[in-house]
Formats: structure tokens, C-alpha cells, sequence
């Protein structure tokens, strides 16, 4: 759920959802797994991490108001 009103400045949804205590596949590059990157403005930021595959309901370029939701939590990374 977003924190604020904002703008969506990343949002990706490709990487599969991890076996818990299985962390195989996982790099320095898709760590964070699917995950939404927030500009809150003034130089903050908010990010979502890790989120289900699948799930990512916004886009890079969206606007987004408090409380709107983002996508579903998950094991992507």
C-alpha cells in the first residue's frame, strides 16, 4: 500500500516467487526481487520489496495516491 501520494519511478514483475530457505538463483542484480520503487518528492523515496509474482498492479510513470494498493506481498528475491 503506498505510504503517500506519488509517483511510480520503478515497478518490476518478472522474477519468480523463492522457496523459503531455498535462496537459489539469486544475484546482487535480482536480490530485491519484483519490487515498486516510489518518488515521494523532496528527495525521498519508498521501496517495496520482494513483492508475488504477478501481483505489481502499477507501472514506471504512475501516479499514486495514499494508501492505494501496489501489488501483494511475496518471496521474489
Amino acid at each position: 500500500i503506498a505510504v503517500a501520494d506519488a509517483t511510480v519511478i520503478a515497478a518490476v514483475d518478472v522474477h519468480p516467487d523463492r522457496e523459503p530457505n531455498n535462496p537459489t538463483g539469486i544475484t546482487l542484480e535480482n536480490a530485491e526481487g519484483n519490487h515498486v520503487i516510489l518518488d515521494l518528492g523532496d528527495g525521498r523515496y519508498a521501496f517495496y520489496a520482494h513483492m508475488q509474482a504477478g501481483s505489481v498492479l502499477v507501472k514506471a510513470g504512475d501516479t499514486v495516491k495514499r494508501g492505494q494498493e501496489l501489488g501483494k506481498l511475496g518471496n521474489s528475491g
